[in-house]
């Protein structure tokens, strides 16, 4: 079939379909594509097309299976899994989280016995597979683990914190009710109290660092 590409502009990346020309037709460096929504004949430079991947990789649950792994085709992915409320992707050994801005069901104690005692090949992208993955490895291996949360100010890292140790609390317990999720959350609303404000980009944005240690 038609070799489909990513025509890479200003405004993002727009789907396209190489088209075929006699050699020598076309400057070096230059390929003519046919936009897929309304059909317009272009002459780019090679340098501004990657290449896509087919329709079966839309939804693709770890980014590192993508045929073709380039900036559009990943941007593309993930904005198709969070059109189908699919937040969570796998990105090889780590895991994009796009934020919902909202609190959807996939959060519950329901939720957290689906992931406790799986296997992270055969658990579905969720903040509560990268819990249960360090859990796991922690009772097979005897060693430390540790989950550092990257992200731009509102991007959903304290929220994600908060899953994280509520399914550690959860699935793994504690001895006599010593620590607890809701003991955790009322420590946190302290710190908030004092640690976070409201800028442009979060109404809530925390301004310290969090490092949460939990011993087993």
């Amino acid at each position: 079939g038609s070799e489909k590409v990513w025509l890479v502009h200003k405004d993002g990346f727009t789907l396209a379909t190489v088209v075929k020309t006699e050699d020598g037709s076309l400057p070096e460096g230059k390929v003519k594509i046919k936009l897929e929504h309304d059909g317009t004949l272009l002459d780019v430079d090679e340098d501004d097309i990657e290449k896509a991947n087919p329709p079966s990789y839309d939804r693709s649950e770890d980014l590192a299976s993508l045929l073709y792994l380039n900036e559009s085709s990943v941007m593309h992915c993930l904005r198709q899994r969070y059109g189908g409320n699919l937040i969570h992707t796998y990105a090889g050994t780590n895991m994009v989280v796009i934020n919902p801005l909202s609190t959807p069901s996939m959060y519950s104690e329901k939720v957290m016995h689906m992931f406790k005692g799986c296997r992270r090949d055969d658990s579905a992208p969720h903040i509560y597979s990268v819990a249960q993955s360090a859990y796991r490895n922690l009772l097979t291996t005897r060693q430390d683990q540790s989950i550092v949360l990257l992200g731009k100010s509102g991007s959903g890292k304290t929220t994600n914190c908060q899953h994280l140790l509520q399914y550690l609390v959860s699935i793994a317990g504690s001895t006599g009710k010593i620590f607890s999720a809701e003991k955790w959350q009322a420590v946190y609303t302290i710190l908030e109290a004092f640690g976070n404000s409201s800028t442009s980009m979060n109404t809530n944005a925390s301004h310290f660092s969090h490092v949460v240690s939990l011993d087993f």
